[in-house]
């Protein structure tokens, strides 16, 4: 008898542990920026670059996202960040473990390059970076992008 709501309150508990896991963000699937993104990651690689992370964003329009990075003094890196075809603005921000601004690029929708922002950089000193990616979408306030991260490798 005792053993009945022993088990109920183990699934109680479960079913709200397994609920306060939930956030509710949908996956994020775009066709045009994976693919998009596929066909970067294939040229650059042959171009000897070392893929080093990707990341697909689930974006709110006009919202930063944040990704988390480390980086080492004495390497370049080349960040891309592939945005929404339907988005007008993109914009990439990179902050350094001090919180200092380090790097910094915007484009509109109807530059050349269109939804792919890329910049190199090569850092003054080793550690964690925050980059964050933003995009700015009338259409559609939940957007994805992607984020792509290689290193240059030395001859």
């Amino acid at each position: 008898m005792k053993k009945k709501p022993l088990l109920v309150l183990f699934l109680l508990l479960c079913f709200i542990a397994s609920e306060a896991q939930n956030n509710n963000v949908p996956f994020c699937i775009d066709s045009i920026v994976t693919k998009t993104s596929d066909s970067i990651i294939r040229s650059f690689r042959s171009q000897s670059l070392s893929l080093l992370h990707t990341a697909s964003l689930t974006m709110e329009s006009e919202y930063e996202s944040g990704i988390i990075v480390d980086l080492k003094k004495g390497n370049s890196y080349v960040l891309v960040f592939v945005g929404a075809k339907t988005s007008k603005l993109f914009q990439v921000t990179m902050f350094d473990w001090q919180e200092e601004r380090v790097a910094f690029a915007k484009q509109k929708a109807f530059d050349k390059e269109g939804n792919i922002l890329m910049f190199t950089y090569e850092p003054r000193a080793s550690g964690l970076h925050m980059i964050k990616p933003l995009q700015s979408n009338k259409k559609n306030k939940t957007i994805c992008g992607q984020m792509i991260l290689f290193k240059k490798d030395l001859p």
